[in-house]
C-alpha cells in the first residue's frame, strides 16, 4: 500500500469551487482568486471504495480555535492546520489517524449554521446527483473535482438534510474497528421515515431493517448495504428540529464525557436515559451549536 504524501493541495477558485459545502452553504462571501488547501481523506492509497459507507466528517464553524479547544479537550484529538489567506482548515487526528476536518466559516453573510457534515461514499457522484434530484432532493453544490480529495457534490434530501456524496481519488480509508473517541455511526433524523427510506434506497442502494419495536417507543430503522449496517434512521426527536444527519462518537465513559462537554461550554440536547438504547447514548452541541452524538461502547466490543 503506497503512502500518500499527506499534505494539502492548492487550487484557485477560478478552476474549482472551494471545499465541501463552503460555497453552497454560503461559507464564503466571494471566491475571487482565493487559494484553498485541502488534503486527501486517507493518508494511504487504498484503492478501496465502499459505496454506502460514511468515510469522513467535517465541522463548519464560526470559531475554529474554540472548536479545536473543545474537541481537543473533550476527546483528546490533535490538530494540524492549513491556512491560506483567510481560509482556515484543520485536520483532527485520533490514535495517529486523521478522522475529521474543521473549517472556519467566512464572517460575511449569509451565516449558515455551525454543523457537522457527513461524507458518504458513492460509486458515481454524477449519478448520485441525478438520483437525488429524481427522488425529490436538491443539489446546492453540483459535482466538483478536487485534485486530491476526489469528486464530490452536496445534496439535500426531500426533508432538507444536507449530505456530501464523494468518490475519493485515492480510495476510502481502510475500514477499522472504531476506537475510543472515533466516529463510528451516522443516523438520519427525518420526519417521514418511509419517504427517507425510499430516497436513500435510490441514492445509496440501502435496504432497510427494522429493530424490534418496544411498546411505546419510536421505531428505529437500519440502513444496510450488501448486508452490512451503514447508518440509522429515526424520527426527529427534538421539538422544532430540522432533518439532519447526526454523527456519533464512541466513548468509554458516557457520564464523564457529558459532564466534560458541559464544563467546556457544550449543551446537552438529549441526556442519557434508560429508555434510549439502555442509557448508553447522549446528544449534545458544542459551544457554537454544532450537534453530535456520543455512545458508550465497552472496549471489548
Amino acid at each position: 500500500m503506497r503512502r500518500i504524501r499527506y499534505k494539502p493541495f492548492k487550487h484557485t477558485c477560478r478552476s474549482i469551487i472551494p471545499v465541501l459545502l463552503i460555497v453552497s452553504l454560503g461559507l464564503f462571501s466571494a471566491c475571487a482568486d482565493r487559494v484553498v488547501e485541502l488534503p486527501a481523506i486517507s493518508p494511504t492509497e487504498t484503492r478501496l471504495h465502499q459505496p454506502g459507507r460514511f468515510v469522513w466528517h467535517d465541522l463548519v464553524t464560526d470559531d475554529l480555535p474554540a472548536a479545536k479547544r473543545f474537541y481537543g479537550s473533550l476527546f483528546g484529538w490533535r490538530f494540524t492546520d492549513s491556512t491560506q489567506g483567510d481560509f482556515d482548515y484543520s485536520i483532527a487526528w485520533n490514535h495517529g489517524r486523521p478522522i475529521s476536518g474543521l473549517v472556519a466559516k467566512d464572517t460575511e453573510p449569509p451565516h449558515p449554521a455551525n454543523q457537522w457534515l457527513s461524507l458518504l461514499s458513492v460509486e458515481n457522484v454524477d449519478r448520485a446527483v441525478q438520483l437525488a434530484e429524481r427522488s425529490g432532493g436538491t443539489v446546492p453544490l453540483t459535482p466538483v473535482n478536487a485534485p486530491e480529495r476526489g469528486r464530490f457534490a452536496v445534496i439535500r434530501d426531500p426533508d432538507g438534510a444536507p449530505l456530501t456524496v464523494i468518490r475519493t481519488r485515492w480510495g476510502d480509508p481502510e475500514p477499522i474497528e472504531p476506537e475510543e473517541n472515533d466516529w463510528f455511526w451516522d443516523e438520519l433524523w427525518a420526519e417521514d421515515l418511509d419517504k427517507a427510506a425510499r430516497f436513500y434506497h435510490e441514492l445509496a442502494g440501502y435496504q432497510v431493517d427494522s429493530r424490534p419495536r418496544e411498546s411505546g417507543k419510536q421505531p428505529y430503522l437500519i440502513f444496510k448495504r450488501e448486508g452490512t449496517p451503514r447508518a440509522g434512521l429515526a424520527r426527529q426527536p427534538l421539538a422544532g428540529g430540522q432533518a439532519a444527519w447526526l454523527p456519533y462518537i464512541r466513548v468509554s465513559d458516557l457520564a464523564g464525557t457529558v459532564a466534560g462537554a458541559e464544563s467546556l461550554g457544550g449543551k446537552v440536547l438529549i441526556a442519557p436515559h434508560p429508555d434510549i438504547r439502555s442509557g448508553t447514548v447522549a446528544v449534545m452541541t458544542d459551544p457554537s451549536g454544532a450537534m453530535f452524538g456520543i455512545q458508550q461502547i465497552p472496549p471489548s466490543r
